[in-house]
């Protein structure tokens, strides 16, 4: 039973009589591998308990451990952000939450925007862990304007960031519909508005199962 909450990976290992890794013991940075732990409904690999310095425990992937890219429970970023709040002389600034609010998404997993962006793996580059270089590389941040990511799938870096309006970063959200008529592209929002119906209505339509441009340029019924 117990194997079979372990993965579907793992049982496949066993089954073919392929010798896992064990980091049991092992310390991974300031963590220290207490026991195998049950992987996670839907996830897939081996996880372990573990014990960080400060005295907290995580379950943490056995792979993010043996690559170096789970090192603690999440207090050393916490550290680093401290630090920087008293070199820089910036705290609670609008640039500063800004970039606050960007690491805590990132690296505090009881955060609970955490699942959208640390939890799917979006991560801050090493050099916007310090504030002076976020600074910078992205300037005193706009009146009325946000930290956006140009492409929503990527991480927190120069290349990928700029300040936006709310209406730009409406349009860059992950789970925005984008239609092409006549060899133009736009979200389904922008359409509807342009075309003149209501955008709920489309969505019901989608939802009955309409092909997206016919729900847009159908007319509705008086």
């Amino acid at each position: 039973m117990a194997s079979a909450r372990r993965g579907i990976r793992v049982t496949d290992c066993v089954k073919r009589g392929i010798r896992l890794p064990d980091f049991t013991d092992q310390q991974f940075g300031r963590l220290s591998a207490l026991c195998r732990a049950p992987t996670p409904l839907g996830k897939r690999g081996a996880y372990y308990d573990c014990l960080c310095s400060c005295g907290e425990i995580v379950t943490v992937l056995g792979s993010s451990l043996n690559a170096g890219d789970t090192k603690s429970c999440g207090c050393y970023m916490r550290e680093r952000v401290s630090e920087t709040m008293t070199k820089h002389g910036a705290t609670y600034t609008p640039t500063w939450n800004a970039w606050r609010g960007m690491i805590a998404r990132c690296t505090q997993p009881k955060m609970q925007s955490y699942r959208y962006y640390g939890g799917r793996g979006i991560c801050v580059c090493a050099r916007w862990m310090n504030f002076p270089s976020f600074l910078t590389d992205m300037g005193e941040k706009p009146y009325g304007m946000t930290l956006d990511r140009i492409d929503s799938s990527k991480h927190y870096e120069p290349s990928n960031c700029r300040w936006a309006t709310p209406g730009q970063q409406a349009v860059n959200k992950s789970n925005n519909i984008w239609v092409e008529i006549g060899g133009r592209r736009q979200v389904l929002s922008h359409w509807a508005k342009e075309i003149g119906i209501n955008r709920t209505t489309v969505l019901m339509r989608i939802h009955r199962g309409w092909d997206t441009v016919r729900a847009l340029t159908e007319p509705t019924k008086l």
